[in-house]
């Protein structure tokens, strides 16, 4: 049998609200990886396609779509302090979560901010509040410098998110190979600054989530 390496070890319970591809993908993965057990996590999801394979790794699974009007009756009382609020979701506010989250003490990680069901198309918004940008900047406005907090990771999936570290070490790769004395970037400026160096050029990552018809080969 192939032991996995443990990378971490958590204590606490693991709050998984949506399991659709992404969530499928990942569960497997925080078995493998993370230092706790099956009993420790529960999954939240509007709809039911993933409920077999929570039930393969014997996960419990509730099907329920949060909303304004129950989110916090409905999470409550599976959060306490020292848990992880892991957002897979969509159409369920980033903000609200994370809000919701540091009330309770939880740690908090999503792979993007979202609004309440409608909120990127509601007629009766300005465009520009419902940006991307907009919803980016409602997002920093939580940070308070003055009042210590469970640490919230916003945006972290795929892209952006771990493409993120890949092209970061990328680019120190290359830095090096190219005779550059990048040394280790502590902050965002110094990261930017060697790609341009290094590469004379910056990277654009791109993805198609559009779905295919049919399979493809």
């Amino acid at each position: 049998m192939t032991k996995h390496e443990v990378h971490v070890n958590f204590g606490g319970r693991i709050v998984c609200v949506g399991f659709g591809s992404i969530g499928q993908g990942v569960l497997p993965l925080i078995l493998r990886h993370i230092g706790t057990s099956a009993d420790r996590i529960i999954i939240l999801s509007a709809d039911d396609p993933g409920r077999p394979e929570a039930e393969q790794f014997g996960v419990k699974f509730v099907k329920v779509a949060l909303t304004r009007d129950n989110y916090r009756s409905t999470l409550e009382p599976l959060l306490s302090a020292g848990d992880f609020l892991l957002n897979l979701s969509v159409d369920v506010s980033s903000i609200a979560l994370i809000e919701l989250a540091r009330d309770r003490g939880a740690l908090y990680l999503d792979t993007c901010i979202e609004p309440w069901a409608g909120g990127y198309t509601d007629p009766n918004a300005t465009v520009e509040s419902r940006s991307n940008y907009a919803m980016r900047m409602d997002a920093l406005e939580l940070r308070n410098k003055d009042k210590p907090a469970p640490t919230a990771v916003l945006t972290h999936g795929a892209n952006p998110g771990l493409v993120s570290h890949l092209v970061k070490q990328a680019l120190l790769n290359i830095a090096k190979d190219t005779g550059v004395d990048a040394g280790l970037p502590s902050v965002r400026a110094t990261a930017g600054a060697i790609g341009i160096f290094s590469t004379r050029a910056g990277p654009q990552i791109g993805q198609d989530d559009s779905p295919a018809a049919t399979a493809r080969s």
